[in-house]
């Protein structure tokens, strides 16, 4: 049990909402309700399940992965932010209404996560930061799975609330206020992909 609250720790430290992805998703739950919302953090949290498999693969394992792949995943993820946040910048408001709840929106906010939470440079320097510091040891399958499992319920169980709170404060936002959100969070999003980019060249 020590194991899978260990790992619900993880999920819940992963899961930040002051980065990008938590911008994102706030961002989908005000646009489209609580199940836009809900797309969006089942796909950041599938991320930190993945990555969290990695941690329970082994440290050493993990540590050559990251690394190698860290400069390319840098600059994908730094540009799908930029480009991410140009489209929410002049994205309209528009209602809360069924469209949004229809499978391929769904589905669409999801993948759109996944990448983005995926290529995530923070994320990158989370997990690794996690690795030196906590130094995780799974020695059998069981305690690999209790910390997978863990990692993705508090990663879930952060991103539902999320939603929740998010989506129900939309209701008393009007559409000049949220066209207003849009540009904040369109600014907010391509600035930390501007970050992202310029962490390239440090």
């Amino acid at each position: 049990m020590s194991i899978f609250l260990e790992g619900m720790g993880v999920g819940f430290y992963i899961a930040d909402p002051v980065g990008v992805i938590g911008v994102v998703c706030m961002h989908q739950a005000l646009r489209g309700g609580v199940r836009l919302g809900l797309a969006a953090g089942f796909g950041a949290a599938t991320v930190d399940m993945l990555y969290s498999i990695l941690v329970a693969i082994g440290a050493t394992t993990i540590q050559v992965i990251l690394f190698s792949y860290q400069t390319p995943l840098t600059l994908v993820g730094g540009l799908l932010i930029c480009g991410l946040g140009i489209k929410e910048f002049f994205m309209p408001p528009s209602p809360i209404d069924h469209v949004w709840h229809a499978p391929r929106y769904l589905l669409k906010t999801f993948l759109l996560t996944f990448v983005l939470t995926l290529t995530n440079p923070a994320t990158l320097l989370d997990f690794m930061s996690l690795i030196a510091v906590l130094k995780i040891d799974l020695p059998t399958y069981l305690d690999k799975i209790l910390y997978v499992s863990g990692a993705w319920w508090g990663s879930t169980i952060w991103w539902i609330s999320l939603s929740l709170i998010v989506a129900h404060f939309r209701q008393c936002i009007s559409g000049h206020v949220l066209q207003n959100v849009n540009r904040v969070a369109g600014v907010l999003i391509f600035g930390f992909g501007l970050y992202a980019l310029s962490r390239l060249w440090w």
